[in-house]
């Protein structure tokens, strides 16, 4: 786990928290300060295969932290 992952991964959890709905691609991209949005996917995708993160395709907001992501965020792993 990197620094930007954990942190990607806590800014999915504290802005559904906040606006009941996880953040967009976009979102994501300006808060990390790339430029890029092929950054976030790589790294998301990254999150993805490493059980950190579920994602349904063709579903808007369908980023969602797995059990594996909030104990780590939790500070249990």
């Amino acid at each position: 786990m990197t620094p930007h992952q954990a942190y990607i991964l806590a800014y999915i959890r504290d802005h559904r928290r906040q606006k009941g709905r996880p953040p967009t691609i976009r979102n994501i991209t300006t808060k990390m300060g790339w430029r890029s949005t092929n950054t976030t996917w790589h790294s998301l995708d990254r999150l993805r295969e490493e059980g950190y993160l579920l994602r349904a395709t063709g579903t808007r907001g369908a980023l969602r932290l797995t059990p594996k992501a909030k104990a780590f965020l939790e500070g249990v792993l």
